[in-house]
Parts: C-alpha cells; structure tokens; sequence
C-alpha cells in the first residue's frame, strides 16, 4: 500500500516514537561555584548589616542614657546652689528655677526640654517639640512627680509620637507648696529614622558591592574552570583505538594535579591497551603456526590407517603442548606491568643459587658456582636484599635453560652466580659456546626474537623476554654480553633494597 492509500483512520494510528532521553536540567560547575559563592556573600552581609546595626542602636541608647544624665547633672549645676548663676541672687520661687534653666541651659539636636509647676506646662525647647504639647497623655506621664528623682530612664510609647526615653527632676521651695518637674527627653524614631537611612545607603552600597563581585567572580571562576572544561573537551576526542591527546596543564594547584593525574591515568589506559593489543597480536601470530600444523595433518590423517592415526595424534599433542608454553608465557609477560607482578621480600641471593644450581645440573652439562660477589653484613652473614624469590627462580632457570639449549655445544660447562653491594644486586649465567654476535645480543630480549645459534631448534622466542620483564619488575633490566674465552652471558641487575632487620627470615 503506498502512503496515498492510507487512509484518515491509518494515518491518525502512526505516532512518532521519540524514545531520547531527556537529560534533567543542571547548572554548570561555573553557575554552581557562583551560586555557592553569591549565597555565602549575600548571608555574609547580610549578617553583618545586622550585627552592626544591632551594635550601633546599642552604642546609640547608651549615648542617649548618657547624654540624659548630663543634662540632669548641668540642670542640678544651676539650681542646686539656690542662687542665680548669672546675678548670684537667691531664687524667689519654683518658677524662676525652671525658667532659668530653660534660659542657660540648650537642648542638643534631638533632645526636648519641658518644664512643669503643679502639672501645669510652663514651656517646652525647642520650638519644633510645639506639637508635643498637644499629646496630655504624655504630658502627664513626664510630669508625673512619682517617675522624678531616678536613676532609670524611663520610656513612653503611642502611635502619635512614637517612643520617648526622659528623666525629669523635681524642684521645691522650702516655703513654697509649689511642685516643678524639669524633664529631658529624647524621641528615639528621630534618632533612629536618620540611622535607617544610613542603614538603607549601606544597603545599596552593599548591593552594588555583590553585582560587582558577582561579575568579577564570573570572570575569575570562568578563567579557574577553563582547566577542566579542556578536560572535559579532551576526555571527549578520546576513545579506544586513538588515546594519544593529553590535557594542557598549567601551574601547580588542585586543578593542574588532577590535569597530571588524568594524563597519568591516560597513560595506563594507553599502556593497558597496547599490552592487550600486543597480547592478541603474539597470540595470533604464534599460534598460527602451530594451528596451521594441526589442520594440514588432519586434512592428510587417514583414519582408517591406525599407526597414521597414533603419529598424527602425538604431533597435534607436541603442538598442543607447544601452544600452552607459548600461551603461558605471553600470559607471563601481560601480567608483568601488574603491581603484584613482583612481590619482593628479604631474599638470600647465595641461599638461592646454592639451592638452584641441582636443577641446572639436572638440564644437563657442568655447572659451577660464584658467589664471590655477595657481600657481608655487619654480622658476617650475606646481605639480605628484598627481592621475589618466585620469579627469580623462573628467571634462573630460564637463563639456564637458554644457554644449556643453545649454547652448550662445544663445552658443556657453564657458569651460574650472583653479586650483591650497595649499590647493584646481579644474577648471570654463562655458557662458552659459540655466543650470538653484537648485533643479536641487542635484540635478543624482544619478544620472538631468536638467535642464530637457534635454527632447527625447538623454542619461542619469550624467555629472555620474561627473563628482562622480571628484571624489570625489580626495578632493573637485563643484558648479554660475551663470555670470555667465547660464549653468552646472560645477566639480569637491579639496584636493591638491603634489609638489616634481623629478625627478617631470609627466603630461598
């Protein structure tokens, strides 16, 4: 059916199937850092806008206590005496007190002055307090003779004038039936109307203190970031068959140590791969030989000729085996970057070789013993070095085996020692053969790679290479050199760790 003979009904039964996953909505590491640093900021200042305003009223009520504590002590100054400051003549009267004090004495910028004869106001300075006058609640409480004479401040509060802190006196005449009441007050929401605008100016300021420092910390936090969006950018171009890009690292911070740890981390991955890539390869190329063997007698074997079948069957067991020597070996040499590949501990290197040189007897030929190299402790007794007794077991046997296979033609006698100082631990093992020429002891411990000496002659190609991967392993190498008089030498080095723990038992 074309899509023209669809029909209505068809047509609304296609649904378009969109099975993306959408990915939940998040902020950048950038926003992030910006979000956690604006939030820290604002908190911060906001905080200390209210520490400091709670600091500066409490500065301000205690100036104010003190301020009316003053004009106490200055009004006492001029009617304590009993007499006129000015003219020195007595006062006559409650009322000329009170007037003189308002005539010598000025209120300061937010203080009121009142004075009162038999709850009767008499005056009131300065002329902006005028509409105090008309609120009687207050005028009574301030008046009230029983709130005269303290020590305490005392506070008057109502919608119209808000709240007022004042101190009053009283002042009699001892043949006056005349009460007066000098008061000196002060309307906080004046004082702290003035701080609120100051209060608001700091606001702003900081408001604009935080837009500038959020985009200067956009800039900052976006040049600190850069970093790891390189490597986010490299992480992506990489993939299995191309993990040669690096991160770019500059300076020395966090940031820069996790750029060379992931650029390290990079290399083991690299490093990982090529040894599984090598591994496949060998494994290919040197079990095709042997595979390729099996199938041609197969192909030939006439099953009904018995003694065709049993020689058939033992070539493919010989090949059989052959392949599980060089599988082992290749296993060998991809575990040899491993951690655990060598687990060193405190090993007797003439205990070792003592003990070794009845197995290289038994490869055949003569086999003599040096261990003039081995230095003493201070106890007499031969250095301890940490070493894996393992592998250099393989290792030794594998030398000998190599020399006794390919190098023992002419004499049959070979070499087996050890050295150990300070400085350098050695193991070697000699053969005085027909020896390999310089530019084959070069490469005679890469993978596959066969002497001369080794035409018509069973072998891989691997063991010099596990000899110098455990050489390696121990923090070494290994090399062949020319025995003197003619012949091989094989030798593996590392630079040992000598154990003067006593109580260390050494291993063999």
């Amino acid at each position: 059916m074309s899509p023209d003979e669809l029909s209505t009904d068809d047509a609304s039964r296609v649904e378009v199937i969109d099975d993306t996953e959408k990915r939940p909505f998040s902020l950048s590491l950038r926003a992030k850092i910006m979000l956690a640093i604006s939030t820290m900021l604002v908190l911060t200042l906001i905080l200390t806008l209210v520490i400091s305003t709670m600091i500066q009223t409490r500065i301000e009520e205690d100036h104010i206590r003190d301020t009316l504590q003053e004009e106490i002590d200055e009004f006492n100054q001029i009617w304590g005496p009993g007499v006129h400051p000015l003219t020195k003549k007595d006062y006559t009267n409650v009322r000329e007190i009170l007037m003189t004090s308002m005539d010598l004495n000025i209120p300061g910028t937010d203080e009121v002055f009142m004075i009162f004869v038999d709850h009767e106001q008499l005056d009131i300075d300065p002329e902006r307090a005028e509409g105090l006058k008309d609120n009687l609640a207050l005028l009574r409480t301030v008046s009230d003779p029983a709130l005269a004479d303290t020590k305490e401040v005392h506070v008057y509060t109502d919608d119209e004038v808000g709240t007022v802190w004042f101190r009053s006196v009283s002042v009699t005449m001892p043949d006056s039936d005349d009460v007066g009441i000098w008061v000196a007050l002060v309307e906080l929401d004046r004082i702290f109307a003035s701080q609120a605008n100051f209060g608001e100016t700091i606001a702003l300021v900081i408001v604009g203190m935080i837009i500038v420092s959020l985009i200067a910390g956009w800039f900052i936090v976006g040049r600190l970031v850069a970093p790891l969006h390189e490597l986010t950018k490299t992480a992506g171009k990489i993939y299995e068959e191309d993990i040669n890009h690096r991160v770019e690292v500059h300076g020395n911070d966090d940031i820069a140590r996790m750029g060379l740890s992931f650029n390290e981390m990079l290399d083991r991955l690299r490093d990982s791969f090529e040894i599984q890539r090598r591994f496949l390869d060998d494994a290919g190329h040197e079990l095709r030989t042997p595979l390729t063997v099996m199938k041609g007698h197969l192909d030939i074997l006439e099953i009904d000729d018995p003694s065709d079948v049993a020689a058939t069957r033992d070539i493919l067991l010989d090949e059989v085996a052959r392949m599980r020597r060089i599988t082992d070996d290749l296993i060998i040499l991809a575990k040899s970057n491993r951690t655990d590949f060598v687990i060193p501990q405190p090993t007797d290197l003439r205990a070792l070789i003592t003990d070794l040189a009845s197995n290289c007897s038994a490869l055949g030929g003569e086999w003599t013993i040096d261990l003039r190299g081995i230095g003493l402790g201070p106890d007499g007794q031969p250095l301890l070095v940490d070493a894996d007794v393992q592998r250099l077991t393989q290792a030794i046997l594998q030398m000998a085996e190599n020399a006794v296979k390919y190098g023992g033609g002419r004499s049959g006698h070979y070499d087996i020692g050890a050295s150990v100082n300070q400085h350098e631990a050695a193991i070697w093992v000699s053969d005085h053969g027909d020896g390999l020429p310089e530019e084959e002891r070069k490469r005679i411990f890469e993978r596959f790679i066969r002497g001369s000496n080794s035409y018509g002659k069973p072998g891989s190609g691997l063991g010099l290479s596990i000899v110098h991967a455990i050489a390696a392993g121990h923090g070494g190498g290994a090399i062949a050199r020319s025995t003197d008089g003619g012949g091989l030498t094989v030798v593996m080095h590392w630079t040992p760790h000598i154990v003067e723990d006593d109580a260390n038992t050494p291993l063999s």
